[in-house]
Parts: structure tokens; C-alpha cells; sequence
């Protein structure tokens, strides 16, 4: 299964090439090029290190926070990205949507999101087969939960039951790809991914991404609204890495909208109205929103500082110093283990050369005191030899 994962995780999306203009290459970024707007995803990287076919993702996804796509959080929205929801639309004759920012007329087409994604796949990948592709929901669902059997009204695909290599793709999608609320879990389209990506066959993310940004556009900006509908709006950093890629020449002052972190109709309204109108322009009454909704006016925001963020070369220096910390605190900890194996070698060396010499100076007084009774003996008998005792005297 990790051979066939590792083929997965270089995903190149069909036609990229041709679709996509060419990368920006030395040209300088505009500032809101690197300005991030996406929460961090947070994952238990040292399980997914570990895992054998999880191991390619932990890269990608290191690679995507790289690329500012997953990075430190500032809840604000640019103002190209909320110009780019509120011009968003499609037309019969056009692939993928268009929209309208400045003057500028954005296309965005899956190649583009796959050029920006970095998708690589193989051209002996097969796409996934169309009689797996109109299969129902539940029955898919089945194979993950097998207590569904025989019961269609099971849509929604329970996350204890997902493979352990799925858990990470059901992570990062959910987080990164689908930010549209809970309801779109493990559903639907999102099972149809699962199902291919665990039977080994091209899973288009970059189709699905697109899917859902046309779900934006027909449920979030219809003329219609839906009651208590309150979305955020996805992909704010993959649209500033298309817009870069596009070469567009969009202006770089931008007016931010503070404590927005997700969008309604009501402020999205409000939001429009604070865009600055051309001279001469109509003024669309009915889409005030002070004249919607009298009754509940919106709080005044207190002015806040600047958003802590990290462009993508702070981001690349910081990584760069920690490393850079990281090998030479790795180098002392190695000296200091050889330093103390040596004392340790050094010390055992001494103990033993004590040791001996402790013996040797035993044996030396043992010796000694063999040799001083050995002597004392001999005197004693060269003594009695020539000096004999006197004889005894004679009796009268």
C-alpha cells in the first residue's frame, strides 16, 4: 500500500500544462502576495511521521505551509479576495469561473489550481472508472461501515471508520479544502474522493476544489439568500498564489475589513458598501444594508494593530535559523557524548592502574616481611654456628 501511496503523492493535473500561464519565475511579489490568511493545520505530525503511508504527506504538507497555503493566522480578508467573491461568475462558453478585480478579469480553471498546488501525477495512473464513478453514495459508504448494510440513508461516512492512510487526506481536505461547515463532511462528492483515493486511482483535487467554489458562488452570492446562512470564504491563499500567477497587476492598497471571520448575507452586504464606488456610479439603494436591517446594526469594531504575520521568506529564514540552531546543538550533544565517553574510558583506566598498584605495594610488604623473617633466621643460625655457647661447667 506505501508504494502505491508514494505513486499518489506526485499528482500532476491533466492539461496543466497547457491551460496555465507560465510561473512568475524572478519576478518581484507583490505585497499581498505573501501576506497569509489561513489558520494553521494542526496535526499529530509525529504519528503521521511514523506511519508508512503517511509519510509522503507530512512533506506535502510542510510544502504547502512553504507556500503560505497552510499558515499563521490573520482574520482579516484582503480586499482582491472579497472583490473576487463578489464579481465571481460563470458563463455557458467559459471553462471554470471568472470574475472581476480592478479592471482585471481573473480566470480560474483546475489547471490553474493544480499549477499552484503542485500536483504531479503519472501518465500510467488511471482515472477512476465510470461505473465505480456512478455508484450510490451508500454503497460506497458500505465498504468503510459495514453496519450500513442495506440501508440508503446513510450519506455521511464516519471518520472512525476511514483506513489510517485516509485520515490524513480526510484532515488536510477538510481543512484546507472544505472550510464550508460541518455539514459537508465526509459526504457526498468528498466520499466519491475517498472511495478512488483508496482504490489507487486519479483523485482530481484540483476539480474538486473547483466544485466547491462553484457551490460558493450558487449558494453563497445568489440572489436569494438562505436564512441564517453564514459561510467563510474559502481559499484566500490559494486565490492570492492563482492571482500571482496570472500576472496581474492589481493595486496594493488594500482597505480591510477587521473582525470578519466568516460571511453572511448581512455582512456581506456591509461589506460591499464599504468598497469605495466610481464617480458617477448608481447607488443601489435596496442593497443597503443600514436600510435591510435597521434593527440590528452592526457593533463598531475597536481598532486593533497590525496582524501578526509571516511572509513566505520570514518564514523560510526562520525555518532556515532553526535548522541552523538544530545541527549545532546536535553537534555539541555529540561532543559532549564523546567528551564523556573519554572521562568515562579515562577514569575506568585510572581505577585500574590504582587497583594494581594497590596489589603490587601489598605484595611488596608481603615480601618484605618474608624476606625480614627469612634473614632474622639465617643471623640467628650463623650466629649459633660460630659462636656456640659455652660449655657448661664441669661439677666438683
Amino acid at each position: 500500500m506505501s508504494r502505491r501511496v508514494s505513486v499518489r503523492a506526485s499528482k500532476k493535473a491533466r492539461g496543466a500544462s497547457s491551460s496555465a500561464p507560465p510561473p512568475p519565475g524572478d519576478l518581484p511579489r507583490p505585497e499581498w502576495a505573501s501576506r497569509p490568511f489561513h489558520k494553521l493545520t494542526q496535526f499529530n505530525l509525529p504519528f503521521f511521521q511514523h506511519d508508512e503511508d503517511t509519510t509522503w504527506a507530512v512533506e506535502q504538507l510542510r510544502l504547502r505551509q512553504q507556500l503560505g497555503i497552510c499558515a499563521v493566522t490573520a482574520p482579516t480578508y484582503p480586499r482582491l479576495v472579497r472583490l473576487f467573491y463578489q464579481n465571481l461568475h460563470e458563463t455557458p462558453t467559459a471553462v471554470g469561473l471568472l470574475s472581476n478585480i480592478d479592471g482585471h478579469v481573473v480566470h480560474i480553471t483546475s489547471a490553474m489550481i493544480a499549477t499552484v498546488l503542485e500536483f504531479f501525477a503519472k501518465p500510467e495512473y488511471q482515472p477512476f472508472p465510470e461505473v465505480e464513478d456512478h455508484q450510490p453514495i451508500h454503497r460506497l459508504i458500505q465498504q468503510y461501515f459495514p453496519g450500513a448494510h442495506g440501508d440508503p440513508s446513510f450519506t455521511c461516512l464516519r471518520r472512525s471508520k476511514l483506513p489510517s492512510h485516509l485520515l490524513f487526506l480526510d484532515s488536510v481536505v477538510h481543512k484546507n479544502v472544505l472550510p464550508l461547515g460541518h455539514r459537508a463532511e465526509r459526504r457526498l462528492e468528498f466520499v466519491r474522493v475517498l472511495h478512488g483515493y483508496q482504490l489507487g486511482y486519479q483523485v482530481p483535487l484540483e476539480d474538486f476544489i473547483l466544485l466547491h467554489l462553484q457551490k460558493f458562488l450558487r449558494e453563497a452570492v445568489r440572489p436569494t439568500p438562505m436564512q441564517n446562512l453564514t459561510w467563510p470564504l474559502p481559499f484566500a491563499n490559494l486565490l492570492t498564489l492563482v492571482f500571482e500567477l496570472n500576472h496581474l497587476p492589481i493595486a496594493e492598497d488594500e482597505e480591510i475589513d477587521r473582525g470578519y471571520l466568516t460571511f453572511g448575507q448581512r455582512e456581506w452586504q456591509h461589506s460591499i458598501s464599504r468598497i469605495p464606488q466610481p464617480v458617477g456610479a448608481p447607488v443601489d439603494e435596496a442593497q443597503d444594508p443600514v436600510h435591510d436591517h435597521p434593527a440590528h446594526p452592526i457593533p463598531p469594531v475597536p481598532p486593533q494593530g497590525d496582524p501578526l504575520y509571516m511572509t513566505r521568506e520570514e518564514y523560510l529564514q526562520f525555518q532556515h535559523s532553526v535548522d541552523q540552531v538544530h545541527r549545532t546543538l546536535r553537534d555539541h550533544h555529540q561532543s559532549l557524548t564523546e567528551l564523556r565517553t573519554d572521562f568515562q574510558a579515562h577514569r575506568d583506566y585510572s581505577q585500574a592502574r590504582f587497583d594494581q598498584l594497590h596489589a603490587d605495594n601489598l605484595a611488596i610488604q608481603q615480601q618484605g616481611q618474608d624476606n625480614a623473617f627469612e634473614t632474622c633466621a639465617l643471623m640467628q643460625a650463623l650466629f649459633a654456628q660460630h659462636f656456640p655457647p659455652p660449655p657448661p661447667p664441669a661439677s666438683p
